[in-house]
Protein backbone atom coordinates (compact mmCIF):
# COMPACT_ATOMS: atom_id res chain seq x y z
CA UNK A 1 0.00 0.00 0.00
CA UNK A 2 0.68 3.52 -0.31
CA UNK A 3 0.19 6.90 1.43
CA UNK A 4 -1.24 9.92 -0.73
CA UNK A 5 -1.74 12.72 1.13
CA UNK A 6 -3.84 11.39 4.19
CA UNK A 7 -5.02 8.38 2.13
CA UNK A 8 -3.74 4.85 2.68
CA UNK A 9 -4.08 3.59 -1.14
CA UNK A 10 -4.27 -0.46 -1.51
CA UNK A 11 -1.59 -0.82 -4.44
CA UNK A 12 -1.23 -4.45 -4.35
CA UNK A 13 -3.86 -6.98 -5.84
CA UNK A 14 -3.52 -9.14 -2.64
CA UNK A 15 -4.47 -5.88 -0.50
CA UNK A 16 -7.34 -4.60 -2.75
CA UNK A 17 -9.04 -7.97 -2.79
CA UNK A 18 -8.46 -9.51 0.55
CA UNK A 19 -11.58 -11.29 1.25
CA UNK A 20 -13.04 -8.87 4.35
CA UNK A 21 -13.65 -6.15 2.23
CA UNK A 22 -14.18 -7.53 -0.91
CA UNK A 23 -17.57 -8.58 -3.01
CA UNK A 24 -17.86 -10.33 -6.25
CA UNK A 25 -20.50 -8.92 -8.48
CA UNK A 26 -22.46 -11.47 -10.72
CA UNK A 27 -23.96 -9.83 -13.47
CA UNK A 28 -27.12 -10.40 -15.61
CA UNK A 29 -26.19 -14.36 -15.38
CA UNK A 30 -29.83 -15.01 -16.36
CA UNK A 31 -31.70 -17.41 -18.85
CA UNK A 32 -33.04 -15.05 -21.49
CA UNK A 33 -28.95 -13.80 -21.90
CA UNK A 34 -27.23 -17.77 -21.29
CA UNK A 35 -29.66 -20.32 -22.18
CA UNK A 36 -30.49 -22.12 -25.11
CA UNK A 37 -34.17 -20.70 -25.92
CA UNK A 38 -33.77 -17.51 -23.99
CA UNK A 39 -33.69 -13.92 -25.44
CA UNK A 40 -30.14 -13.85 -26.80
CA UNK A 41 -30.64 -17.42 -28.28
CA UNK A 42 -33.60 -16.07 -30.14
CA UNK A 43 -32.12 -13.38 -31.26
CA UNK A 44 -29.70 -15.38 -33.29
CA UNK A 45 -26.55 -14.02 -30.62
CA UNK A 46 -23.73 -16.48 -30.20
CA UNK A 47 -23.60 -18.31 -26.69
CA UNK A 48 -20.46 -20.05 -26.75
CA UNK A 49 -17.93 -17.55 -24.79
CA UNK A 50 -21.09 -16.99 -22.23
CA UNK A 51 -21.56 -20.73 -21.68
CA UNK A 52 -17.80 -21.71 -21.72
CA UNK A 53 -17.16 -18.85 -19.01
CA UNK A 54 -20.71 -20.32 -16.76
CA UNK A 55 -19.09 -23.13 -14.90
CA UNK A 56 -15.56 -21.18 -13.80
CA UNK A 57 -17.99 -18.59 -12.52
CA UNK A 58 -19.60 -21.31 -10.45
CA UNK A 59 -16.49 -22.86 -9.66
CA UNK A 60 -15.16 -19.18 -8.39
CA UNK A 61 -18.11 -18.49 -6.73
CA UNK A 62 -18.03 -21.28 -4.84
CA UNK A 63 -14.37 -20.86 -3.82
CA UNK A 64 -15.79 -17.41 -2.80
CA UNK A 65 -17.99 -17.85 -0.78
CA UNK A 66 -16.01 -20.40 1.17
CA UNK A 67 -12.72 -17.48 1.65
CA UNK A 68 -15.72 -15.40 3.12
CA UNK A 69 -15.82 -13.13 -0.01
CA UNK A 70 -19.34 -11.44 -0.15
CA UNK A 71 -21.30 -12.50 -2.93
CA UNK A 72 -23.95 -10.20 -5.18
CA UNK A 73 -26.26 -11.49 -7.97
CA UNK A 74 -27.49 -8.42 -9.66
CA UNK A 75 -30.44 -9.32 -12.31
CA UNK A 76 -31.93 -7.43 -15.12
CA UNK A 77 -35.34 -6.70 -14.79
CA UNK A 78 -37.79 -5.59 -17.17
CA UNK A 79 -41.73 -4.66 -15.21
CA UNK A 80 -44.66 -6.29 -18.03
CA UNK A 81 -45.89 -3.19 -20.39
CA UNK A 82 -42.67 -0.87 -20.45
CA UNK A 83 -43.38 -0.03 -16.58
CA UNK A 84 -39.86 0.27 -16.21
CA UNK A 85 -38.66 1.57 -19.16
CA UNK A 86 -38.45 5.46 -20.79
CA UNK A 87 -38.53 6.34 -24.33
CA UNK A 88 -34.57 6.70 -24.73
CA UNK A 89 -33.90 3.29 -22.58
CA UNK A 90 -36.58 1.76 -25.16
CA UNK A 91 -34.96 3.19 -28.47
CA UNK A 92 -31.78 1.77 -26.94
CA UNK A 93 -33.18 -1.85 -26.21
CA UNK A 94 -34.33 -1.91 -29.43
CA UNK A 95 -32.47 -1.19 -31.95
CA UNK A 96 -31.66 -4.08 -34.63
CA UNK A 97 -35.12 -5.00 -34.77
CA UNK A 98 -35.44 -6.47 -31.27
CA UNK A 99 -39.02 -5.97 -29.34
CA UNK A 100 -36.54 -5.26 -25.98
CA UNK A 101 -38.70 -7.69 -23.93
CA UNK A 102 -36.04 -9.41 -21.96
CA UNK A 103 -35.50 -10.68 -18.16
CA UNK A 104 -39.60 -9.83 -17.94
CA UNK A 105 -39.81 -10.22 -13.96
CA UNK A 106 -41.32 -13.78 -13.02
CA UNK A 107 -40.30 -15.07 -16.35
CA UNK A 108 -37.92 -18.18 -16.79
CA UNK A 109 -36.24 -15.79 -19.08
CA UNK A 110 -35.69 -13.25 -15.36
CA UNK A 111 -34.02 -16.47 -13.97
CA UNK A 112 -30.51 -17.09 -13.00
CA UNK A 113 -29.26 -20.09 -14.49
CA UNK A 114 -29.56 -23.35 -12.87
CA UNK A 115 -25.21 -23.92 -11.94
CA UNK A 116 -25.37 -20.07 -10.49
CA UNK A 117 -28.42 -20.07 -8.06
CA UNK A 118 -28.05 -17.70 -5.23
CA UNK A 119 -28.04 -18.97 -1.61
CA UNK A 120 -29.79 -17.71 1.37
CA UNK A 121 -26.84 -15.48 2.51
CA UNK A 122 -26.13 -13.97 -0.85
CA UNK A 123 -27.88 -10.82 -1.95
CA UNK A 124 -29.53 -10.22 -5.04
CA UNK A 125 -30.12 -6.98 -6.63
CA UNK A 126 -32.38 -5.80 -9.11
CA UNK A 127 -31.44 -3.42 -11.99
CA UNK A 128 -33.40 -2.06 -15.08
CA UNK A 129 -30.55 -0.32 -16.67
CA UNK A 130 -26.73 -0.99 -17.67
CA UNK A 131 -25.30 -0.40 -14.48
CA UNK A 132 -25.95 -2.41 -11.25
CA UNK A 133 -25.32 1.20 -9.06
CA UNK A 134 -28.64 3.12 -11.03
CA UNK A 135 -31.62 2.75 -9.20
CA UNK A 136 -30.66 0.26 -7.36
CA UNK A 137 -29.65 -0.52 -3.70
CA UNK A 138 -26.63 -1.78 -4.26
CA UNK A 139 -23.92 1.36 -2.99
CA UNK A 140 -25.83 1.25 0.11
CA UNK A 141 -25.59 -2.69 0.62
CA UNK A 142 -21.88 -2.27 -0.16
CA UNK A 143 -21.36 0.37 1.81
CA UNK A 144 -23.32 -1.06 5.01
CA UNK A 145 -21.08 -4.54 4.49
CA UNK A 146 -17.79 -2.08 4.47
CA UNK A 147 -17.16 -3.33 1.01
CA UNK A 148 -13.82 -1.48 -0.42
CA UNK A 149 -13.52 -4.11 -3.56
CA UNK A 150 -15.91 -4.93 -6.37
CA UNK A 151 -15.00 -7.82 -8.68
CA UNK A 152 -17.31 -7.61 -11.93
CA UNK A 153 -18.07 -10.99 -13.48
CA UNK A 154 -20.72 -12.01 -15.83
CA UNK A 155 -22.30 -10.55 -19.00
CA UNK A 156 -22.30 -9.01 -21.36
CA UNK A 157 -18.62 -7.56 -21.36
CA UNK A 158 -19.13 -4.39 -23.17
CA UNK A 159 -22.41 -4.01 -21.94
CA UNK A 160 -23.43 -4.06 -18.25
CA UNK A 161 -20.15 -5.27 -17.06
CA UNK A 162 -18.08 -2.66 -18.11
CA UNK A 163 -21.25 -0.31 -17.04
CA UNK A 164 -21.37 -1.61 -13.55
CA UNK A 165 -17.20 -1.56 -13.04
CA UNK A 166 -16.65 1.77 -14.48
CA UNK A 167 -19.33 2.86 -12.45
CA UNK A 168 -17.78 1.49 -9.08
CA UNK A 169 -14.59 4.00 -9.52
CA UNK A 170 -17.38 6.38 -10.03
CA UNK A 171 -18.61 5.41 -6.23
CA UNK A 172 -14.89 5.02 -4.81
CA UNK A 173 -14.85 1.07 -4.88
CA UNK A 174 -11.38 -0.58 -5.99
CA UNK A 175 -12.81 -2.39 -9.72
CA UNK A 176 -11.38 -5.44 -10.20
CA UNK A 177 -12.36 -7.87 -13.51
CA UNK A 178 -11.20 -11.10 -13.54
CA UNK A 179 -10.98 -11.90 -17.61
CA UNK A 180 -11.90 -15.37 -17.71
CA UNK A 181 -15.35 -14.57 -15.98
CA UNK A 182 -16.65 -12.08 -18.31
CA UNK A 183 -18.33 -12.95 -22.03
CA UNK A 184 -20.16 -11.51 -24.82
CA UNK A 185 -22.25 -12.83 -27.68
CA UNK A 186 -19.61 -11.17 -30.39
CA UNK A 187 -15.40 -11.41 -29.39
CA UNK A 188 -14.72 -8.25 -31.22
CA UNK A 189 -17.03 -5.98 -28.65
CA UNK A 190 -15.87 -8.19 -26.23
CA UNK A 191 -11.87 -7.95 -26.80
CA UNK A 192 -12.32 -4.00 -27.14
CA UNK A 193 -14.19 -3.48 -24.14
CA UNK A 194 -11.29 -5.49 -22.28
CA UNK A 195 -8.73 -3.44 -23.83
CA UNK A 196 -10.75 -0.28 -22.60
CA UNK A 197 -10.97 -1.49 -19.14
CA UNK A 198 -7.88 -2.41 -18.62
CA UNK A 199 -6.35 1.22 -18.50
CA UNK A 200 -9.24 1.70 -15.87
CA UNK A 201 -9.38 -1.23 -14.05
CA UNK A 202 -7.44 -4.10 -12.56
CA UNK A 203 -7.34 -7.01 -14.66
CA UNK A 204 -6.73 -10.48 -13.70
CA UNK A 205 -7.91 -13.77 -14.02
CA UNK A 206 -9.72 -16.22 -11.75
CA UNK A 207 -6.88 -18.44 -11.23
CA UNK A 208 -4.88 -15.99 -9.69
CA UNK A 209 -7.54 -14.32 -6.93
CA UNK A 210 -8.41 -18.39 -6.22
CA UNK A 211 -4.27 -18.75 -5.20
CA UNK A 212 -4.05 -15.21 -3.56
CA UNK A 213 -6.77 -15.94 -1.15
CA UNK A 214 -5.61 -19.27 -0.53
CA UNK A 215 -2.03 -18.44 0.41
CA UNK A 216 -3.35 -15.26 2.65
CA UNK A 217 -2.76 -17.63 5.66
CA UNK A 218 -3.29 -20.77 4.34
CA UNK A 219 -7.01 -20.47 5.98
CA UNK A 220 -10.37 -19.90 4.82
CA UNK A 221 -12.21 -17.34 6.69
CA UNK A 222 -16.14 -17.49 7.47
CA UNK A 223 -17.83 -14.17 6.81
CA UNK A 224 -18.99 -13.81 10.41
CA UNK A 225 -15.41 -13.70 11.55
CA UNK A 226 -14.23 -10.79 8.67
CA UNK A 227 -13.59 -7.19 10.62
CA UNK A 228 -14.03 -4.76 8.47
Amino acid sequence: MRHIFDHTVLDELSEIVAPKHTAVLIIDVQNDFCSAGGFFDRQGKDLSMIQDMIPRLAAFVKTARAQGVRVVFIQQTTEPEGRSDSDAWLRLKTRGGSDGQYTILGSWGHDFVVSLTPTPEDVIIAKTRSSGFTRTRLLQHLTDEGIRTVIATGTTTQGCVESTARDATFHDFYAVLPTDLVASTRRDLHDASLLVQSVRHEMTSSTELVSIWKQRDGQTMPREQRSA
